[in-house]
């Protein structure tokens, strides 16, 4: 799966807010909520990125490949009689 790693606590490529005008979230209320393995209510964290993203050309073909590659027998075959 492609992937981007970025600094979560740099504010001028991610700002955190909530959908909810009930709730005050943040990066540190979302770290916090991961950490503890607590999820957050639905709707209540909002990111925005406020960079760039390349095109990326990686075939889903490639993708579905690799994934199920790295799958136990037994979900490979759930794989393929979905097919």
């Amino acid at each position: 799966m492609p992937a981007m790693l970025v600094d979560y606590d740099d504010h001028s490529l991610i700002s955190v807010s909530s959908w909810r005008d009930d709730v005050v979230v943040d990066q540190e209320v979302v770290r916090h909520a991961a950490l503890s393995r607590r999820l957050l209510q639905p709707k209540t964290s909002r990111h925005i990125l406020y960079l760039e993203i390349g095109e990326v050309m990686i075939p889903l073909t490639e993708l579905t490949r690799r994934v199920e590659d790295s799958l136990p027998a037994r979900e490979k075959l759930k794989c393929l009689s979905r097919t």
